[in-house]
Formats: structure tokens, C-alpha cells, sequence
């Protein structure tokens, strides 16, 4: 069984263990060597869907970490790797982070699980049923743009492509018209026609473009890509747009970011190696679909730019 670890900073100075009490009381640089050399985190094995799941807590609290240089930081995180490494730890979650450190043990970060809660997230975006809603795609020219078309396109009645090269597509179109009867649009050079009429665009380009201006001021724009300072850009030159490009997840009333969901999902789901391998088919895509409604994860809210919305 692969095992995972959640990594939080302590909440409070109380809350950290250094062993002896009388290291609290130590000048601040003799402190961090002691850490640095011992590492002392407190580790805990925690039930959670069957999955052999960790909690690590550090030895800082965010102040500090605040007020420490990067270096030692990385330093200390470097010397946890290590120790998680010895335990076989296989992935993390790191949700309290500011700063861009290395992580030689894979970090989550949500974005292989997020496409799968984009119907969910549509749906609560749209407040009403979505065969009345119409959805536009823009075309990454990648793997994402795919699995979120066939996600999305058994749940709607209207449903667009805009694409720099609409050829590629007409295969596909023909499929999903054997397959649920939908006549998907492809649109290219017609594009601003479509985005001054849509009630949600889901973008899954990771380049910089400028589509976003034909948009209405209704319209909900989840973006999809990898590029997060496209959202900066979009809320910079469009603020009246309701940007959002992650979601908030709720489990047994207990609310959990897209991260740590797809560290869960890493640790107990055989079809995880398959979704990032890309080599799925539209029957696996459905079994996925009723293993995220049978464990219970539900969209809470939504986030822009690492804020809740």
C-alpha cells in the first residue's frame, strides 16, 4: 500500500515537542541548528478511506517560518524529506505555503483530480440543471482538453469548442453524436459570437490569450490550465468576470482542498497511474465518476489564486 503525509506548520509553540524544555529557551539560531540536526516532527497514522495516511506536524509555527530565510527553510524541509523518505512516505500535501521549495518526495497539487469534479462544479457554478446551460471549452491543445470534454459532454445540451484547429475534433464530434445525440460546435474564427453568449467557459490553455475578452459579465470562467498568472491577467483586464481555478471539497462534512484529495486518490485508487498515464477509456471515466459519488466527496466552495471565493 503507497503511503502518503499531510505536512502542517504547529498552530501554537505550545503545540511543538523539542524533547527538553529548556531548548525553547535557547537563542533563536541555536534552536534551528538543534532542529535542523534532529528534526523532531510528530507523526501520526491516521484512518482515512483506507489509505495508509500520515499527519506530520513541524516544528515551527508560521510566524516563524515567516521570519526565517528561505534557505534555512529549505534546508529543514530537505532534512524532512529524508526522514519521510525512510518511511516510505511515497507523496505530500503541503497546503500552508508561500514560498516555491523543492520537494524530493512528489508534492500534490490537485491538478490531475480537478477535472474530475468540473461537472459538479459547473452544476453549483450554474445554479440549474445544465442541459439549460451553455458551456464553452477553449482548446489547450492537450490532455486536459480532452478529459473534461468527455466529462462534461454526456450531462449537456449545448456545448462548444473553440480551437485554433477545429479539424482535429471532427471525429470526435461525430462520436458524441452517436453516443448521446449532442451536435458539438466548433468554432474558430467565429469564437467572440459564442463567448458573448455562453454561461460557463471552461479554459484549458496554458498559453497567454486574450479570448476572455469576448466574454460576457454573467459568465462563470473556470480556468483549467497550468499557467496561473493567466488568472492574474484575466481578473486584472476583466475584474467583472467570477474567475475560479480550484475548488473546495467536502468529505463527511469536513472540508479538504483538491491537494490533499489527490494525494488520497494517489495512495488508494488503481485507476490514479492510469489517469496520469492518459490511457483511460470513456467506461473508465464513468467508474471514476461513481467511485468519487460512493466515497462521498462533494464541491464546497470555490477558490481564485489560492483564495476562497
Amino acid at each position: 500500500m503507497k503511503k502518503v503525509a499531510y505536512l502542517y506548520w504547529a498552530k501554537t509553540s505550545d503545540e511543538i515537542d523539542l524533547n527538553y524544555n529548556w531548548l525553547k529557551k535557547l537563542p533563536s539560531f541555536l534552536k534551528d541548528r538543534y532542529i535542523i540536526k534532529n528534526c523532531p516532527l510528530k507523526i501520526k497514522e491516521v484512518p482515512f478511506l483506507k489509505t495508509a495516511f500520515f499527519e506530520v506536524q513541524l516544528p515551527f509555527i508560521q510566524e516563524e517560518v515567516h521570519e526565517k530565510s528561505e534557505k534555512y527553510i529549505q534546508s529543514f524541509l530537505d532534512r524532512v524529506m529524508e526522514i519521510l523518505k525512510e518511511k516510505k512516505i511515497k507523496m505530500i500535501c503541503f497546503e500552508e505555503e508561500e514560498y516555491p521549495f523543492h520537494y524530493s518526495i512528489p508534492k500534490a497539487t490537485g491538478k490531475y483530480v480537478i477535472p474530475f469534479f468540473i461537472y459538479w462544479a459547473i452544476l453549483k457554478a450554474a445554479g440549474r440543471a445544465l442541459q439549460h446551460t451553455e458551456v464553452t471549452i477553449l482548446d489547450g491543445n492537450n490532455k486536459t482538453t480532452d478529459l473534461i470534454l468527455d466529462l462534461i459532454y454526456p450531462h449537456v445540451n449545448y456545448l462548444n469548442i473553440v480551437s485554433d484547429d477545429t479539424k482535429k475534433f471532427k471525429v470526435k464530434s461525430e462520436e458524441i453524436y452517436e453516443d448521446v445525440g449532442l451536435n458539438l460546435q466548433l468554432l474558430s474564427h467565429n469564437k467572440k459570437i459564442a463567448l458573448e453568449k455562453t454561461d460557463i467557459i471552461v479554459d484549458c490553455r496554458d498559453t497567454f490569450h486574450t479570448d476572455f475578452y469576448y466574454c460576457n459579465k454573467k459568465a462563470v470562467y473556470f480556468y483549467m490550465g497550468n499557467n496561473k498568472e493567466m488568472v492574474k491577467n484575466i481578473l486584472i483586464k476583466c475584474p467583472h468576470l467570477m474567475v475560479i481555478d480550484d475548488f473546495i471539497l467536502s468529505l463527511h462534512g469536513k472540508k479538504y482542498s483538491t491537494a490533499f484529495c489527490e494525494m488520497i486518490c494517489f495512495a488508494s485508487k488503481e485507476w490514479f497511474d492510469m489517469i496520469v498515464s492518459k490511457e483511460y477509456t470513456l467506461e473508465d471515466l464513468k467508474q471514476i465518476h461513481k467511485e468519487i459519488i460512493k466515497d462521498g466527496w462533494t464541491i464546497e466552495g470555490f477558490c481564485r489564486h489560492g483564495n476562497p471565493i
